[in-house]
């Protein structure tokens, strides 16, 4: 296995040094568990066991096991040989430090220190690489030799951000415990508690916590920590984040989402109840005065929307260029369900919205755009709440009608025209108006 790496060997690719360096760890580990479980780590111990064990009159069993633990532990000193024979000193510590094998990185360090510690390889700094990776005891080695705990490699990255973004939990506790920058952002302007937020790594999460990381601190974009937790729906990391006093209703991204109005598109319901008891504000709207509700009804929530009506929320917020209500928006999609929803709890069923249509803008009515994307049961829902028509030209309800009429089903009369209720029932059935208005986003 180890020829092409034998002593003397003109070999240095470090590739393939790597791929063998994996089998000698995996090696020297069996061996270890196997040697200690059967005599423990003193080799004084394994040699006087191997003499009684070779001798005693009725144990072959454990000559046998003895003869197995010494073999595993001379195979992986002559596979360790092998590779220092044929590597130098340098690419043997590329090798070491990024399959892991600790025990070269700290007889390394023992060597030169000043040489390994703060060395940077193709994938960046020693710390670095062994920090992305979560190989705490080389972490603690190079920390030991005084590497750089704040060095940082591409984009401004540092040795917590990316142990915190791969969810090294030991790591991140060991590089906070060395005095690492809590801090620290990268080019995006995120910091290792945003990252841990997004990934939803609540015990790294706890551990910067508890280092004082500024828990409202926005990257370059606007977005916080809490932002990111809500959007991704880490109700564990939300709720931590509420105890530091993250600011729930904080909004500087260019769109003017709050964490509320992420949950809210996204489905998050537990996160919505942690952040509606920290007071988060319902009808925080986009700069475009999207609203959580609008947003919900527009994308089918249906949960979302059962939960907002039972709060303080502005049923009838208009969007800023279409005009369209909540009510609207889930009329155009189709979302049955929803439209029955706001209905009951009296929405404007009559509000107008701007429809663009081939550079021809006209008014039209939750009705109306139901009507014209062929959702016969919305329609009628809306028909049976007293509904009207807007200013819907002559060539729209011309096609609308016409595929309405083309489907072999019961019907629904409407201001003279036929629609067929086969036609769609709720958004699973939906299909894309090409009138309709602009998404509420």
């Amino acid at each position: 296995m180890f020829a092409y790496l034998e002593p003397g060997s003109d070999s240095t690719n470090v590739s393939l040094a790597c791929k063998t360096w994996h089998k000698v760890a995996e090696w020297d580990y069996l061996w270890m568990v196997r040697y200690q479980s059967h005599y423990g780590t003193d080799s004084s111990t394994a040699t006087s066991s191997t003499s009684s064990n070779g001798t005693g009159g009725g144990s072959g069993g454990g000559s046998g096991d003895t003869h197995t633990s010494l073999s595993w532990k001379s195979q992986a000193i002559k596979a360790r040989q092998a590779l220092q024979a044929a590597a130098i000193p340098a690419q043997r510590w590329t090798v070491a430090l990024l399959s892991g094998f600790d025990v070269v990185v700290h007889e390394l360090l023992r060597e030169n220190a000043p040489l390994y510690a703060n060395r940077t390889g193709p994938d960046g700094p020693a710390l670095f690489v062994a920090a992305k990776n979560g190989h705490l005891q080389i972490v603690r080695s190079l920390l030991r030799a005084q590497a750089n705990v704040n060095r940082t490699h591409t984009q401004q990255m540092s040795p917590l951000y990316v142990a915190a973004k791969a969810g090294h939990v030991h790591v991140v506790r060991a590089l906070a415990d060395a005095g690492a920058h809590i801090n620290a952002s990268v080019s995006s302007g995120a910091t290792p508690l945003a990252i841990a937020c997004q990934v939803g790594a609540t015990d790294i999460v706890r551990i910067l916590l508890e280092a004082h990381a500024e828990v409202n601190m926005p990257d370059n974009s606007g977005a916080t920590s809490l932002y990111r937790a809500a959007y991704r729906g880490h109700a564990d990391v939300v709720q931590l984040l509420l105890k530091a006093s993250a600011n729930v209703n904080q909004c500087q991204t260019k769109s003017g989402g709050t964490p509320f109005y992420m949950a809210c598109q996204e489905a998050h319901l537990p996160v919505m109840e942690l952040l509606l008891k920290a007071a988060a504000d319902v009808n925080a709207a986009l700069k475009t005065n999207s609203t959580p509700l609008a947003i919900a009804c527009h994308k089918g929530h249906t949960e979302v929307v059962r939960f907002l009506l039972d709060t303080p929320v502005d049923i009838n917020a208009r969007h800023n260029s279409s005009g369209g209500t909540p009510l609207y928006f889930a009329a155009r999609k189709g979302h049955y369900d929803i439209v029955q929803r706001l209905i009951r709890a009296k929405a404007d069923v009559d509000a107008l919205a701007t429809v663009n249509n081939r550079n021809r803008a006209y008014r039209a009515t939750p009705l109306d755009i139901a009507i014209e994307n062929n959702y016969v049961a919305v329609a009628q829902l809306l028909i049976d709440a007293n509904a009207k028509q807007g200013d819907v030209p002559t060539a729209a309800a011309a096609a609308s009608a016409a595929a309405a009429s083309a489907a072999a089903a019961a019907t629904i009369v409407v201001g003279g025209r036929s629609y067929s209720s086969s036609s769609s029932s709720s958004s699973s059935s939906s299909s894309s108006s090409s009138s309709a208005a602009e998404d509420p986003r």
